[in-house]
């Protein structure tokens, strides 16, 4: 395995990960893929796209020899995926044997519990209509009794937050109310009430209970973040370069400010 070590070969072919529509051109790429995003990975993983890319693109055909043995003997993907680790020696002996925890924790649980592993995965990965998606295949599937309220709670919770990533307040809010109903947790009232004065309701049902010296301090502390955010934009503006092709100019204020946008909207579901 030595031969791995040092492995430089980049692939003129990378390998495409559905999952992140991301591509990967080296054989550390694809170990920091599996290290990083083991809730997204399943049975599909092993597959003839991914020998190809080892035994062709990035020269290492033992390694993918070894996993269509085992994999055709049913070795378990755990399994695979530390081989893969090891082979390519991107990761030290002290990491891998972190990454055999996490896998052995991730199997560990049961299905809904695996679902929300992935969806926060593909949320701090900024697949947020994907993650919405695997959220709600928790709300809507069959209760596990085994589970707390607090554990929906979370999942609507987070759910919330892919929502205003997305710019929708309004289902962002919804979500909020019905966690607060599974598990009142008082930061929640707090999300409650600025994702309301988002969406320029401030009055939900649910912050009738809150006293009005609470609700004036989260006002002031809702102002203070928007004039945070307000004059950060103000100063990075002063700072931005301004491009000869206006087309080009108008593209990078373009994504300037939907990044600005997506910063406030994760400062307000804090």
């Amino acid at each position: 395995m030595g031969q791995y070590i040092h492995c430089k070969a980049v692939a003129v072919h990378p390998y495409y990960v559905s999952e992140l529509d991301i591509r990967l051109f080296t054989a550390e790429e694809l170990c920091y893929y599996i290290y990083h995003n083991i809730a997204l990975i399943d049975d599909d993983f092993i597959s003839a796209e991914l020998l190809t890319f080892l035994r062709k693109e990035v020269k290492m055909p033992e390694l993918a020899d070894k996993i269509e043995r085992y994999h055709n003997s049913a070795a378990d993907l755990d399994g695979i995926l530390v081989m893969i680790l090891r082979d390519v020696d991107y990761y030290s002996d002290l990491e891998v044997t972190r990454f055999q925890d996490r896998l052995a924790r991730l199997r560990k649980q049961n299905h809904l519990e695996r679902t929300r592993e992935k969806a926060d995965q593909l949320f701090a990965q900024k697949r947020f209509e994907r993650a919405i998606r695997e959220y709600s295949e928790i709300i809507t599937s069959k209760r596990d009794m085994r589970l707390k309220p607090f554990f929906y709670a979370q999942v609507l919770q987070h759910m919330g937050a892919a929502y205003m990533q997305l710019g929708l307040a309004d289902e962002a809010l919804e979500c909020l109310e019905v966690a607060y109903q599974e598990s009142p947790e008082p930061f929640l009232l707090k999300q409650i009430f600025f994702v309301a004065m988002e969406t320029g309701k401030p009055y939900s049902r649910l912050l009738e209970q809150v006293d009005a010296v609470q609700l004036t301090q989260w006002q002031q502390n809702f102002l203070d973040v928007q004039n945070r955010h307000l004059a950060a934009i103000e100063s990075d503006e002063s700072q931005l370069i301004f491009y000869e092709e206006e087309e080009a100019r108008a593209k990078s204020l373009e994504l300037y400010l939907e990044e600005e946008k997506r910063k406030y909207r994760t400062m307000v579901m804090r």
